[in-house]
Formats: structure tokens, C-alpha cells, sequence
């Protein structure tokens, strides 16, 4: 334990006046001179060598060396320090002396000199941790799903915000309030809270929530062309959303990894919200490939996706390893609604990968995404790896983010620079969120476990974070009136097809010819395929 003498003989010779802070730095600088060590100190969670959000909220640890009583000095290169004393180990850091600290040393380094008495009379002083904090904040919102791991169906889940420069955390929308069912898919235009999109299924009100400029609506995605359709993509104007629509479905292994998930049959779709109707092309309605996970460029004028070629319905078990998915994109013009021929950005047979969740830099320049050995699960996917691909070179590497552990779900910040993506690296059950400074040149920072106030919070808390999204500013809507929004049948849509997709839809039913509305495609582009699930 940490000698009440030695502190009050220090306080002794203190003149009045003198803070608690200094007070600490000549205790700390008394009990240094004992031994040193030539290592640092393991702390849990792993906050050593990062790079820090001048907003993100205090980093409590718990320090993982043996030792009777602890000391902890927390200060800046330029200036400011944070005194603390702990018998446990368990380190809470004052949030209001934590904000200064970082403040004062914004675009500076911070150290963290820990101590441990370690025998009788002995102090060990580890060799400072020393981080640096970024010059630009993080978006001060995350949004994600909670869910349970492994084989639950639904249980208990919902979708929450948190702030990131405190420990609040607030529940968008529990399944409890809406027959128990399941929601996922959610994602904002531009990390816009005003705009959003979460798609339900499994209880009464099946359906698709979307808010459009803070107007909260629900719209039934099917139609005679396709079934509900999930993982969405805003276009930048706010005004279209792509989703593909999937048959996902899932088997288990006797041994060794615990699950997979596979697609059946996929095809991505376009919603527009001013019209109420959906349309598609060909190319990204090709029933000869699985078709998934659109995502915009900043400008609009690209959608890119992940395909792969359809596998013979009846041989999964056998062929689930062999499933591979290029990531592809293909022209748009939203003036005049007319789609180009697709193209191949990175190639499994090129790369030896399965590509899936590509995400854009908002401005444009950089590309992540998952790869992983098969398939288009990355959360199922030992090996799986965040990678970014530069838009302008076209050439792709892995972030020095992973560690071998399923890494999936990436996002970008809403004026870039910071990533967020879930990783299992823990344990390899649950999927916790991990954050990285990306710089201009695409090199990543070491990534750090989302703070909690508890240092051991994550020792027991058992449940996976899915999807998560940075926003800029809390989500508007209450969940009071999200639900009434989603249960309001007098105000709510059911999708129609635009007029060319309706021709060809009914010209196929009655097995007559005609003309398929513009873009290519080969195979066998039309009818009814796919549906709402997926697997996380």
C-alpha cells in the first residue's frame, strides 16, 4: 500500500498554497529513485503508443503489474499533470483534469509514468508510456447494435448512441418495443443523424425505418421484383438509397470454428424516397453472381459493391470456402438515371481474397474494406483484415490495424482522418469497437478500445458491437417517436416498381419478351430473388 508517511511528510514541507498536482509530482519524483524498470508498465485495456482524440473521454485502465500500492503521473510535454493514487490498480482518471490535460497539449505528446511498490520499501518506476494527441477531434457520436454472440437469434438487442467525449450511452431503438424482432442494417447520409435508415424484420411490423431531413417514415421495400432488401447506402443527395437484397443463411461446424454465414442469392436494388419507387439495372441484377453491400462515392457517381459468381444451390457445405468476392463499381448518372458497364476494382484471383464492406473516405481518396480468406462475413472470419485501397493509385495494402483476430465493419469519421471498426481480438466471441488516426498518406495509428468508465467493464460485459457508425451530432428523434413513426400505418409506404422495371417484371410473368432497361448484364437479370436477412 502506498505509505500514508511519506505523503504527509512531503505535505509537510509544502508551502500553502501548493496544488494537489505538485504535491504528486514530488511524491512521484521520491519514490522514482528507488529502482527503475526498462520497460513500461502493461495496462489494461492497451492505451500505450496511440493516438489520441483531443474529445475522447478519459482512458481508465487498470495497471496489470504486481504491486502493494500504485502511483500514476499523467502529463503533458507542454504542460499540465494528473496525480493519482490507487491501491487496486484500477486508475480513474478526473474527466474534468483529463480535458485540460489534452487540451493543453493538442498536436503534443502526453506520458504516463506509473509507479508500484513492489516490496518493502521499494518502488518500481516503469519507463513512461507516452502517446500523442491529435491535432483534429473525433466525431462525437458513435452509433451501434448491441447483440448478443454466437447462436442467439434475436435476444435482446437494440441500436445505441454514445458519446464519445463522456461515458453516455443512450438506446435508439431496444427490440423490445417492437414485438421483440430483429433490427439491423442502420447507416447515415454523410454521418447525419438527419439521415437514416434501419431495416426490422421478424416481428408485426416488418419494414424499413428511414429519416429524410429529420422526418421519420416506414416503407415496405418489397415489391413483385425483389423481397426486403437490408444493408443500405445513402446517395449524397439524400434523396436514393441502394440496398442489396440477400438470402442469407447460416451452418454450423461440429469442430473448430464455430459458424458460417453465406449468401444464397443477392442483388442490390435503388429506393427512391421523392418517387416511392425502386428500380435497378442488369448489371447489379445478374442472377449468374451474388450481388451485396452497395456503397456511394462522395460524389454520387460510382456505386461500388462486392460480387461473386452464384455456386450450385445444392453443394454449400462443400463449396463455402471457395466463394469469393470482387469488389466491383459501376458509373451513375442521377440526372438521367442511366448506369454504365461495371468494373473490376480488386480481383480475388488477383489478390488470392474475399472482398466485402467497402467504405469512402468523404473525400473520396481512400477506400476500406474487409478481406478475408472466402466468403463475405468478415465477423465469422479468422484472418480477416481491414485493408484500404487509394483511389488514386489503386493500390491497396493492409492497415498495420489487425492482429489476425476477425476485424470487420470499418467506417470513416465525417471529415476523415479517424476510422472506426469492430474487432475480436479480446476473446475472439464478442466484437469491441477499436479506433485509428489515418493520415494523408493512408499510414494508420495503433488502434485503442472504446473507454469505458470501468476499467474491467469489457471482462464481463458480453455482448457484440455491430455496425458501428460515427455521427456528428445526437440522432434528433426520440425513440418514442421513432417507433410511433414505424408503427404509423396511416403514413407509411409500400414500394412500387419504376415503370420501365414494372414492364419488364410483367412481360417475364406472362413469359413474354421484352426489353430490358438500360446498363448490361448477362445470365439470367430478372424476377423475384433474394431476401431480407442477414447474418452478423
Amino acid at each position: 500500500m502506498i505509505k500514508k508517511p511519506l505523503f504527509l511528510g512531503l505535505a509537510a514541507v509544502a508551502i500553502a498554497g501548493v496544488t494537489l498536482v505538485i504535491l504528486h509530482r514530488s511524491a512521484a519524483g521520491t519514490i522514482g529513485e528507488r529502482t527503475v524498470s526498462t520497460a513500461p508498465a502493461r495496462i489494461e485495456p492497451d492505451y500505450a503508443a496511440i493516438v489520441i482524440p483531443p474529445n475522447c473521454a478519459p482512458m481508465n485502465f487498470t495497471i496489470a503489474e504486481k504491486g502493494a500500492g500504485y502511483f500514476v503521473d499523467l502529463h503533458g510535454s507542454r504542460g499540465g499533470s494528473i496525480g493519482i493514487e490507487s491501491r487496486s490498480g484500477d486508475i480513474s482518471i478526473p474527466v474534468g483534469k483529463w480535458r485540460r490535460l489534452l487540451s493543453a497539449n493538442r498536436g503534443a505528446t502526453v506520458m504516463i509514468d506509473i509507479f508500484a511498490e513492489t516490496g518493502e520499501k521499494t518502488w518500481t518506476r516503469f519507463r513512461p508510456i507516452v502517446d500523442t494527441v491529435a491535432r483534429d477531434s473525433i466525431d462525437d457520436y458513435l452509433v451501434y447494435r448491441l447483440i448478443p454472440p454466437l447462436y442467439t437469434l434475436y435476444g435482446k438487442m437494440g441500436i445505441y448512441e454514445r458519446t464519445l467525449s463522456t461515458f453516455a450511452e443512450r438506446p435508439l431503438w431496444l427490440n423490445r418495443m417492437s414485438d421483440d424482432n430483429c433490427m439491423n442494417c442502420h447507416t447515415f447520409r454523410n454521418n447525419d443523424p438527419d439521415y437514416m435508415v434501419a431495416h426490422m424484420r421478424g416481428g408485426a411490423g416488418n419494414g424499413t425505418l428511414v429519416v429524410q431531413a429529420g422526418h421519420a417514415f416506414k416503407v415496405n421495400t418489397a415489391t413483385p421484383f425483389n423481397t426486403p432488401a437490408g444493408f443500405p447506402a445513402w446517395h449524397p443527395d439524400g434523396n436514393l438509397i441502394a440496398f442489396s437484397v440477400n438470402t442469407v443463411r447460416q451452418f454450423f461446424h461440429a469442430v473448430g470454428d464455430n459458424r458460417e454465414g453465406f449468401d444464397k442469392g443477392s442483388k442490390i436494388i435503388v429506393y427512391s424516397i421523392p418517387a416511392n419507387t425502386v428500380t435497378s439495372t442488369p448489371a447489379l441484377a445478374d442472377r449468374a453472381f451474388l450481388i451485396t453491400e452497395p456503397e456511394w462515392s462522395p460524389d454520387g457517381r460510382y456505386l461500388y459493391y462486392c460480387r461473386a459468381p452464384q455456386y450450385p444451390a445444392d453443394s454449400i457445405a462443400a463449396y463455402y470456402t471457395k466463394i469469393f468476392y470482387d469488389l466491383m463499381r459501376i458509373p451513375y448518372d442521377a440526372v438521367q438515371d442511366t448506369w454504365g458497364a461495371p468494373e473490376t476494382i480488386l480481383s480475388h484471383e488477383k489478390t488470392g481474397l474475399s472482398f466485402s464492406f467497402p467504405r469512402i473516405s468523404p473525400d473520396g481518396r481512400f477506400l476500406l474494406c474487409c478481406a478475408m480468406p472466402w466468403g463475405a462475413f468478415p465477423v465469422f472470419r479468422p484472418g480477416g483484415d481491414i485493408c484500404l485501397l487509394d483511389l488514386r493509385s489503386m493500390r491497396y495494402r493492409k492497415l498495420d490495424v489487425n492482429t489476425g483476430a476477425p476485424e470487420s465493419f470499418p467506417s470513416w469519421s465525417s471529415r476523415g482522418g479517424w476510422i472506426v471498426f469492430s474487432s475480436k481480438r479480446i476473446d475472439g466471441i464478442c466484437a469491441r469497437p477499436y479506433f485509428s488516426r489515418v493520415d494523408s498518406n493512408g499510414n494508420a495509428s495503433k488502434p485503442f478500445l472504446l473507454p469505458q468508465r470501468d476499467p474491467h467493464f469489457y471482462e464481463s460485459f458480453l455482448k457484440t458491437y455491430n455496425l458501428p457508425e460515427f455521427i456528428k451530432k445526437p440522432v434528433g428523434l426520440s425513440p418514442r417517436a421513432l417507433v410511433r413513426a414505424f408503427y404509423d400505418n396511416k403514413h407509411s409506404r409500400n414500394a412500387q416498381l419504376d415503370t420501365k422495371l414494372a414492364a419488364v417484371v410483367a412481360a417475364r410473368q406472362s413469359e413474354k419478351p421484352a426489353a430490358v432497361p438500360g446498363g448490361g448484364g448477362a445470365g439470367e437479370p430478372w424476377g423475384k430473388q433474394g431476401g431480407g436477412g442477414t447474418a452478423h
